[in-house]
């Protein structure tokens, strides 16, 4: 599948929500959340059949590292698109 492309965070009060664009054969969107780049302190993980996200309970002034890849039957998964966002109140 084709890499999600076109991802925006944006950081708000204990929140950071994250939207890319659609994939064509995509069944769901895994996203992830985690504290470092390499997605190993404090991961969160789901997958979701929107290309929208949002991640709540976060820190404010934190510097998060969110990432999304697109998943779809039949289809090998795409490629991470990755970004950080920082919530901010």
């Amino acid at each position: 599948l084709d890499i999600p492309t076109s991802l925006n965070l944006t950081g708000t009060d204990h929140t950071i929500t994250a939207t890319c664009n659609t994939v064509t054969n995509a069944d769901n969107y895994e996203w992830q959340r985690a504290d470092n780049s390499g997605y190993t302190d404090n991961l969160v993980s789901g997958s979701f059949t929107l290309s929208e996200f949002t991640f709540t309970g976060l820190t404010n002034n934190q510097l998060y590292y969110v990432r999304v890849r697109a998943r779809g039957t039949g289809y090998l998964d795409s490629e991470w698109n990755s970004g950080t966002c920082t919530p901010t109140p």
